[in-house]
């Protein structure tokens, strides 16, 4: 058998290597692009495990206000519905029990109705076991013209299982003031 030898030939059989070695190649940057993504995963994989371990899953309980009573000139207890529960704390007539020792996120935000100039307050109260009492930095307030308003109260506490919250709203009022359940809200985070 006698081999072609002609220009044509000769360029016909460099291409037919440069074709079957460019398809070596992608097939090695295939695998070279898979193998680093196999790796990535697995760095991500060991790095939420690192994250799982040194940070437990956040406990988070989330409730909406149940009440619609007037808080004009006088303060009531919140009063809550729980929606996302966790056994971290839990509350029972608008007291809040801590299970678990930690720190805690919490925001709470009271809506009101008002026909007149209204000042919201929205205070903490704890009972470490020797009775409640409220806490002065823990309050959060503002003022309202008229029709709706609210307050946010958001902190971080340190407290301890067994530890008891309540948190109470009171509207310096000039006319009525009445609670809203839509956008009362209560979320407590357990951090650590």
């Amino acid at each position: 058998m006698s081999i072609d030898k002609s220009p044509a030939a000769n360029l016909r059989r460099i291409r037919r290597v440069a074709a079957d070695a460019s398809l070596a190649a992608g097939a090695d940057s295939k695998a070279e692009a898979a193998d680093a993504k196999a790796e990535s995963a697995a760095a991500d994989a060991a790095a939420a495990l690192a994250a799982a371990e040194a940070y437990p899953a956040l406990q988070v309980l989330k409730c909406y206000g149940t009440l619609t009573s007037s808080i004009a000139n006088v303060s009531v207890l919140l009063d809550w519905a729980t929606v996302l529960d966790t056994p971290a704390i839990t509350h029972k007539d608008g007291i809040f029990t801590v299970n678990t020792t930690g720190v805690y996120q919490l925001q709470v935000t009271v809506r009101t109705v008002s026909n007149n100039r209204s000042e919201l307050v929205l205070s903490t109260f704890l009972d470490t076991g020797s009775g409640s009492a409220a806490l002065p930095g823990e309050i959060a307030s503002d003022y309202v013209a008229r029709d709706t308003g609210g307050v946010t109260l958001s902190t971080v506490l340190a407290l301890s299982a067994g530890d008891l919250l309540r948190f109470e709203a009171l509207s310096d009022a000039d006319g009525t003031c009445s609670l809203l359940t839509e956008g009362t809200i209560f979320v407590a985070t357990r951090l650590s």
